[in-house]
Formats: structure tokens, sequence, C-alpha cells
């Protein structure tokens, strides 16, 4: 139960803001290894949607194609080929996979830009190291949405561990 809401259920269904920073920042703390310096975050971090919420404008489909506006989505057909990329890609929005922590101003400066301009200020800007494992992330879809979910999920039983094991 806890790997299918990880993976797939909407957060702020289950979490506010504030718990959602604190289980980010207890998982960016696990990619630090014995040689990494520790670091002592005075700034607020606040949630921020790597795909960001208004997506469509600036992060088209993997096919290329634009996704659907709400009226679009509800007028289109179930089999629409866009109306599934879409509401694939809506359900992913608000998964761990999709979210990081970043202070205020970084996290405006960013906020609905495309990939191709939010990644690199992202790595210029924050240090954190939730953050830096995005260097290997070539493209940000939905793929690499579920892959970082499962990534972030193992370093979550790590910290959590189920009871009994």
């Amino acid at each position: 139960m806890f790997r299918e809401a990880w993976s797939e259920k909407h957060v702020y269904q289950t979490l506010n803001n504030q718990k959602i920073v604190h289980i980010l920042r207890r998982l960016s703390d696990s990619f630090l290894g014995t040689k990494s310096e520790k670091l002592s975050i005075e700034s607020q971090l606040t949630v921020e949607h790597i795909l960001p919420q208004k997506w469509i404008e600036n992060w088209p489909l993997e096919d290329g194609s634009k996704g659907m506006l709400h009226d679009e989505w509800w007028d289109a057909e179930p089999e629409d080929p866009r109306k599934i990329a879409t509401s694939r890609r809506n359900a992913l929005l608000h998964t761990f996979g999709n979210l990081t922590i970043l202070t205020k101003p970084l996290n405006s400066a960013v906020s609905n830009s495309a990939w191709t301009t939010k990644k690199p200020e992202l790595l210029k800007s924050s240090l954190l190291p939730i953050n830096q494992y995005l260097y290997d992330f070539r493209v940000w879809d939905e793929t690499a949405i579920v892959n970082r979910g499962k990534e972030l999920f193992s370093r979550a039983l790590l910290i959590w561990p189920a009871p009994g094991l």
C-alpha cells in the first residue's frame, strides 16, 4: 500500500505542504555519503513541481503534441491518444517522483519554465543533493518521474522501514 500510494497517489490529498517539505528534506539528506559535506539550510524551503502544474505551454507530450486543456479533454473521445497522454501526465504531476524542494526565490524563478531552462538553473542554484541528482536526467517526462519516484521510494524505505523489518 505504501509503494502504491507513493507512486500513484496525489500527495496533497494526504499530506500538507509542511509534511511534504519534511519528507523531501529527509530524502535529500539520504543522498549524502561519508565524503559529503553536511548542509545547513537557513532559508525556508518550498515544494516545487519539476514538471509544472501549468505544463501545457512549455512541456509538450512525448510525441511532441500539446497537452489538452480541461474543456478539450472533456470533449475528447476516451481512446484519443492525446487525452490518454494528458491524463497520464496529470496523474503523475503530484507524486513524489515529480516533487522537489527549493528556496522561494529559486522556486519563483523556475516555476513554469521548460526543462531546458529549469534544469540548468536548479543545478546552478541549488546545493541540495535531491536536486543535484537531477543532473542525470536529460529529459523530464513521465518515465523520468516514475524512475525518480522509484529511487526516492527505495530511500524512503531505508529512512522509514516497515515495522518488524
